[in-house]
């Protein structure tokens, strides 16, 4: 018999000896904890392991009596363990409910108990996001002593090469851990809070913080280095990283194992310092979000905190940046409020639905801006070629350089499709990619090694993308629509250039007819032609100008010139305007009546912006 207080300290001391017990995470511990982690979430549902065993075999053909029998016990797998999952998000999580009531008859039966096999999962999570965190500040004090030159350089060279392989090591297990709960779980409050225990830790070991400044609960943005501008609520967060891509770029890290090829053990920790996260750990955590496995309460941030503390890329093609339920808790009450603005208000709400809303909005803003040397980054391949092919047709023909970077500020982005960085917005579209793209990866690592031939020649690996996704085996776990939806209807175009459609709306794509549907039923019809779900125009240009106090005179749309300005009154009524001194309005309070007007109002019924989403996308007013 255990006692609630017992198991939370036995899972506390486990997370304690990962992060400090460990002083160098070896692979053998890796694989350790890997390997139990995948036990454990086997052991959490049988359909769950089976219908993960049957996704990684061949494809079965289409059309054929196989495929219509395993679609139909992948759905009963998946009834099965989603049911399992719902009915036991009743108890505690760390399964006091489950243990006051032995029977567990009304909490979903003896299976209630398993609530402590996801905090185990947690706390080994916890303590892995520690170590690696812990790493990282080890990696910048020898980096700093070996420029120095102090100390023993041969031991410092050897602290450096462990150092740098515990790291990788603990990225690795994480993002492992993180696949498999892609796979496995189906979004709810239960394994919810697992994924943000996930993404909390690969984004906490891949940005610089101060631990002392982190909270179990709340928005942990204070605690992130060079944070200043980069919260929640700041303005021109996503726009800086369009204006200013040049100084916000960082190289993405080429694989997580100790020592790259070709680069030396200063070159790898440097690497781990001040580059990007690598590709698998993006991947992760851009699918833990898709799934909505992350309660952000819980992590807390969203994604798109994620996007700006590590530097990465942003565009408004991305559909997950206008999802609210990514982005920050629903929280209605103001003794729970997530970030204060400027005047110390704290904002929950619709007034904190509005301060994100208005950062997207000035990201549209600065994606329509002409092109500058600082935001060239941002631009599409397509676009940078043709201004790389007018800068040497310009120095072919000995022209000055200042007429080639005037010619290159005339040239809008739509000359160009950006069809590397569009995607279809709808849920299952996006899903699909996410199983093809997992399916890929791990079939790849996990594959056994093939023998060589009598010549001492390997025998080349067969490809894991010869089964057309059209044919191959969809998780139902990965895929909850597909029981409502046709699963062919779900595919995406095989053309990896196929065009795709922009709705009315200039901000929406989609990829067929079908799939528009989707995004009508789920919502999108409502917000479409809605703030931030249309172009930047001349309201939110007003917006902007009052939000950022911009002076009467610069607001006339036709320069300095008066008679231009929609604003030109007559002096006898400019002196009686002088009188009257309306109270100013703070910042909240002008972006928050602009949405309730032009937004909120029109909303009738709460509805997710991204197809199959459950979450609140735009909260009511």
């Amino acid at each position: 018999t255990h006692f609630c207080s017992d198991w939370k300290d036995m899972v506390r001391t486990i997370s304690t000896c990962i992060s400090n017990g460990i002083t160098f995470v070896t692979e053998a511990h890796a694989e350790t904890i890997a390997g139990f982690v995948l036990l454990e979430y086997d052991g959490i549902s049988s359909a769950a392991a089976e219908i993960d065993r049957q996704y990684f075999e061949s494809g079965v053909p289409g059309g054929s009596d196989a495929e219509s029998e395993g679609s139909t016990t992948n759905s009963l797998s998946f009834l099965k363990q989603n049911l399992f999952y719902h009915n036991n998000t009743t108890s505690d999580f760390w399964g006091a409910a489950a243990i006051a009531d032995p029977a567990g008859n009304e909490l979903g039966g003896p299976d209630a108990l398993e609530s402590f096999r996801l905090s185990m999962v947690c706390s080994l999570v916890d303590g892995l996001g520690c170590h690696a965190a812990k790493e990282r500040t080890r990696l910048k004090k020898v980096v700093d002593m070996s420029q120095t030159a102090s100390g023993d350089a041969t031991a410092q060279r050897e602290l450096l090469c462990r150092t740098v392989a515990s790291y990788h090591n603990c990225i690795r297990t994480l993002v492992s851990i993180g696949e498999h709960t892609i796979r496995r779980f189906p979004p709810n409050t239960r394994s919810s809070e697992v994924g943000a225990a996930i993404v909390r830790a690969l984004v906490l070991a891949s940005v610089d913080h101060d631990p002392s400044m982190l909270a179990d609960t709340g928005y942990i943005g204070g605690a992130i280095a060079n944070s200043e501008g980069k919260n929640l609520i700041d303005p021109t967060r996503f726009a800086d990283a369009v204006t200013k891509a040049a100084e916000n770029a960082r190289e993405e890290s080429e694989n997580l194992s100790a020592v790259p090829g070709g680069a030396t053990i200063e070159d790898a920790a440097l690497r781990v310092l001040f580059s990007a996260p690598h590709r698998d750990v993006h991947d992760v955590i851009k699918g833990l979000f898709l799934r909505d496995l992350v309660d952000t309460g819980v992590a807390g941030f969203g994604y798109g905190d994620y996007l700006v503390w590590c530097r990465l890329p942003i565009t408004p093609l991305d559909p997950l940046l206008y999802a609210h339920s990514l982005n920050f808790p629903d929280f209605q009450n103001e003794e729970e409020a997530w970030v204060v603005d400027e005047e110390g208000k704290g904002l929950t709400g619709p007034e904190l639905a509005s301060r994100f809303d208005f950062t997207i909005l000035m990201l549209q803003r600065a994606w329509q801006e002409a092109w500058t040397p600082q935001s060239h980054r941002s631009f599409s391949i397509q676009h940078k070629d043709a201004m790389k092919a007018i800068a040497l047709c310009a120095w072919k023909c000995r022209m000055p350089n200042e007429i080639a970077l005037r010619v290159n500020s005339f040239l809008p982005r739509s000359w160009w499709p950006d069809n590397d960085r569009k995607q279809c917005w709808c849920h299952d579209c996006q899903l699909m990619k996410l199983s093809t793209l997992l399916r890929e990866k791990i079939t790849a690592r996990e594959a056994p090694p093939f023998p060589q031939q009598d010549g001492g020649t390997q025998i080349s690996k067969p490809s894991t993308t010869s089964i057309p996704s059209t044919q191959a085996q969809i998780p139902a776990t990965m895929h909850n629509i597909s029981l409502m939806r046709p699963l062919s209807s779900a595919q995406p175009k095989n053309s990896a250039s196929a065009d795709l459609f922009e709705c009315e709306c200039g901000v929406v794509y989609f990829c067929s007819k079908e799939h528009r549907k989707y995004l009508i039923q789920d919502g999108h019809k409502r917000m479409c032609g809605t703030p931030p779900f249309r172009p930047h125009g001349i309201d939110e240009e007003l917006l902007c100008r009052e939000v950022f106090a911009t002076s009467q005179d610069e607001l006339c749309f036709g320069g300095s010139d008066d008679d231009s300005c929609w604003e030109s009154i007559d002096s006898t009524e400019d002196e009686e305007n002088e009188q009257v001194t309306p109270a100013k309005k703070t910042k909240t309070e002008l972006i928050f009546r602009f949405f309730d007007r032009h937004s909120y109002k029109a909303l009738e019924v709460e509805s997710p912006a991204l197809a199959g989403h459950t979450a609140t996308a735009f909260p009511g007013p």
